[in-house]
């Protein structure tokens, strides 16, 4: 370890060291970075439940959600955070079925441009598992990472015995190794995004944040969150606290209802529905991230951020106040005067990798989202073909749809939203790299034990099937990995001399595996 030491601090000097000497040690300093980093993720990938015990607990009438949250609480302790820590991160906390990301991604950027030291949470990742927690925008460096996971995995490892010799699973250990990065980083705002639901959900060992927001409420998640919207709207909803505000977007009458009744039950200071995004001053405003739904989740984060930065007394250059008082007034905001430059500059600047993004190659085009329910599936397909319709190029233009599905979604009205986008092929395959991420254990941040790769091919063929029952034109073919479908794509551009249009949709995971064969970075997405 000092040895090791010794070489980072020289390299880090590198003016006392002569060039070709330097270039070696920097090679060597690379390399056992990257390899300490592989260790960590596939120390990590331990601490996911396998498919098939996933599967025994699903028969077994599944988990009791409120003994897991009390694990989460137990295990938080365990790792020395106190509620004390906790609400120095001074929260946004955010759940929701859709946007969540993409509201916390906008509430990030516009921080940000407050002069704020930013810290962002959230789930999935689409590359590498660094991108789940971000400082300033950015994802945390291999170095880091592998330095505050071995950190957390030492401390829960030296105490498992309090704990039934169990190790936290795979989210909770990541939750918790969030906000101690955070603690470490001292950002000066952490955005929180729940992962599954809100009540029972491992980020609400957060007793006291600046304020919470929830984003569109949809049916996902069904087995475990319920049915109906308003019993999905009473989890997500399990996020509000005592005293403190509340923001959502318009939701239907059922789900309203209840997170109305919530906010009642936990007492929170103010709960408010935010604006429509025509009733801002329009001037000369873009936003960020492309699509129509994006405007709803720019909303909600102009009022979040707002709030948050009269909660924590600092509006002064970030928010003008047009009345002159002291502190702007609570509730919501229009912006009647004006949005704030460091507010427009946030929206206007947002990237969100994987949601409406667009991947040039030679004369193919990969459009990405990684819709998985009805509503986005709409939003993705109306994104898709206003897109699509622009490109211009000359000769033949060929539309392919790349797509899966996993977990316990209701795949046909998915692809019967998709069907009007005229795609000439479809394919469907499991979210795999190539043969060599299932043989050869390659890409360890791109393993994912809680689906079953043959389970996944075989529901591959019941899209295929229902796909051809509906568009029965297009020719179809279920493939074991991306790889070949990006290698049949080349192929047919070179073979045919046509432009190609690929939609991949239906899993944020389908849409890494395609970002890591087409030799994209978690660090380069940022430019994208």
């Amino acid at each position: 370890p000092r040895l090791w030491s010794a070489a980072v601090h020289v390299w880090q000097m590198n003016k006392v060291v002569i060039s070709p000497a330097r270039c070696i040690m920097k090679k060597f300093i690379l390399r056992r970075l990257a390899s300490s980093y592989q260790d960590a993720v596939c120390s990590l990938n331990e601490l996911q439940t396998p498919s098939d015990v996933l599967k025994k607990i699903a028969e077994s009438g599944g988990r009791d959600y409120s003994l897991q949250f009390q694990k989460s609480q137990r295990y938080t302790q365990l790792a020395g955070l106190e509620e004390e820590h906790l609400n120095s991160l001074n929260v946004i906390h955010i759940s929701g079925t859709k946007g969540k990301g993409s509201t916390g991604a906008f509430c990030e950027s516009i921080l940000r441009q407050c002069g704020l030291k930013t810290g962002f949470f959230s789930s999935p990742h689409l590359m590498e598992v660094r991108e789940r927690i971000r400082i300033n925008g950015r994802p945390l460096p291999q170095d880091k990472f592998a330095t505050f996971f071995h950190h957390c995995f030492n401390i829960f490892n030296a105490k498992k015995e309090f704990m039934g010799g169990e190790l936290p699973g795979y989210f909770r250990f990541l939750t918790i190794m969030a906000f101690y990065t955070f603690l470490e980083e001292q950002v000066d705002v952490s955005i929180v995004e729940t992962g599954m639901g809100g009540e029972y959900d491992p980020t609400n060992v957060i007793r006291r944040p600046v304020v919470c927001g929830v984003t569109l409420l949809d049916y996902d998640h069904v087995q475990q969150l319920g049915h109906t919207l308003g019993e999905i709207a009473w989890h997500k909803a399990g996020i509000f606290k005592p005293g403190r505000p509340a923001y959502t977007v318009p939701q239907e009458r059922e789900a309203m209802q209840v997170i109305h009744e919530r906010s009642c039950q936990n007492r929170v200071c103010s709960l408010n529905v935010v604006p429509h995004w025509d009733q801002y001053p329009m001037q000369q405003l873009s936003i960020g991230l492309p699509g129509e739904h994006q405007k709803i989740n720019a909303s909600l984060a102009l009022q979040l951020c707002r709030r948050w930065l009269i909660e924590t007394n600092q509006v002064k250059d970030c928010l003008p106040d047009s009345n002159g008082s002291a502190r702007p007034s609570q509730g919501v905001s229009t912006f009647s005067d004006g949005i704030p430059a460091p507010f427009r500059d946030g929206i206007e600047n947002c990237r969100w990798p994987g949601r409406h993004q667009v991947v040039y190659r030679d004369h193919v085009t990969y459009y990405l989202d990684g819709a998985h329910t009805g509503r986005s599936a709409q939003a993705c397909s109306d994104w898709f073909k206003s897109a699509a319709n622009k490109e211009t190029p000359s000769g033949q233009m060929i539309r392919v749809l790349l797509f899966n599905l996993t977990g316990d979604r209701h795949f046909e009205t998915i692809l019967n939203t998709l069907k009007d986008c005229e795609f000439q092929y479809a394919f469907f395959c499991p979210n795999v790299v190539n043969k060599n991420q299932i043989t050869g254990g390659a890409w360890p941040d791109m393993t994912n034990l809680t689906v079953d790769s043959e389970e996944q091919f075989t529901k591959c063929k019941d899209f295929e099937k229902y796909w051809k029952e509906i568009n029965p034109s297009s020719e179809t073919a279920v493939l074991s990995s991306v790889e070949e479908v990006v290698n049949w794509i080349n192929q047919y551009r070179e073979r045919s001399g046509s432009h190609i249009q690929v939609l991949v949709c239906g899993s944020l995971h389908l849409v890494g595996a395609v970002m890591v064969t087409l030799n994209l970075t978690a660090d380069n997405l940022c430019e994208l």
